[in-house]
């Protein structure tokens, strides 16, 4: 334009799409119906053939019940009954309420635990404390650790100090603040990552989470991989979930792909619906019923000045 001046104007106040149902937990939480998908903090792994989660302490997840406690920062009511605390979650059922803190509580069989800031999980009638840890009990065994999380199975205990352990097949691996999932006799071992192996596969990282499917094997220093469909994706820090045979990369993000879209960001969630893409720098975005957020549409003001000024 001969002689003109093009000059943006950004509107004040938020740009952001009030349609559209934004969900951000400290900048590394998506949660989805169609698929129960999760990366925290670096320390989740979500599988369908094993839902077993093990994040900073403070999640839990099982097949009975999808209960979720992530970060203080969520609550999922049953029964009509509703608790209150200051920053934590509970999960009621049968009747009972039990309050903490900062914790989350899923009780079964009216017996009531109560921590800090931890999780329990109770099963035939059992009950075990820690401080900040999780426990999940099978087969009347109980097993303590300052801040870490149990899962027993086939009457073996086994104790860390802030790990997890998995215990399948009778076989018992020690870290110091790992997690182990152990299938097919196989084991592995590091000092503070995840591990779960299929197929007779074996992978090592040092603070990391690996799941194989399919023969396939990732490696990286500190973040998870879900390979689907023979893709293997690799970041320094990130998750990937891959569908559709697309990948994605970013540095310490999570990324939901579906309909073969793909969105990046430095930190943030993406979960992508109906063919939309949206870009922020830590946020996230749940988008329904086709809406868009567009910058250049709702944050900017393009005036064309023609030797006016």
């Amino acid at each position: 334009m001969a002689g003109g001046k093009m000059i943006l104007f950004q509107r004040e106040g938020d740009c952001r799409n009030e349609w559209a149902t934004k969900v951000r937990i400290l900048k590394e939480f998506f949660y989805t119906k169609r698929a129960t998908k999760v990366r925290i903090l670096k320390e989740f792994f979500y599988t369908k053939r094993a839902t077993k989660v093990r994040i900073l302490k403070e999640f839990f997840y099982t097949k009975r019940a999808t209960k979720v406690r992530i970060l203080k920062e969520f609550f999922l009511h049953q029964e009509g009954y509703e608790s209150k605390d200051s920053e934590g979650v509970f999960l009621h059922q049968e009747g009972y309420e039990s309050k903490d803190s900062e914790g989350v509580f899923l009780h079964q069989e009216g017996y009531e635990s109560k921590d800090s800031e931890g999780v329990f999980l109770h099963q035939e009638g059992y009950e075990s404390k820690d401080s900040e840890g999780v426990f999940l009990h099978q087969e009347g065994y109980e097993s303590k650790d300052s801040e870490g999380v149990f899962l027993h199975q086939v009457g073996y205990e086994s104790k860390d100090s802030e790990g997890v352990f998995l215990h399948q097949e009778g076989y018992e691996s020690k870290d110091s603040e790992g997690v182990f999932l152990h299938q097919e006799g196989y084991e592995s071992k590091d000092s503070e990552g995840v591990f779960l192996h299929q197929e007779g596969y074996e992978s090592k990282d040092s603070e990391g989470v690996f799941l194989h499917q399919e023969g396939y094997e990732s490696k990286d220093s500190e973040g998870v991989f879900l390979h689907q469909e023979g893709y293997e994706s690799k970041d320094s820090e990130g998750v990937f979930l891959h569908q559709e045979g697309y990948e994605s990369k970013d540095s310490e993000g999570v990324f939901l792909h579906q309909e073969g879209y793909e969105s990046k960001d430095s930190e943030g969630v993406f979960l992508h619906q109906e063919g939309y893409e949206n870009k922020d720098s830590e946020g996230v975005f749940l988008h329904q019923e086709v809406y868009e957020r567009s910058l250049r549409r709702s944050c900017w003001i393009i005036k064309d000045y023609n030797n006016q000024l």
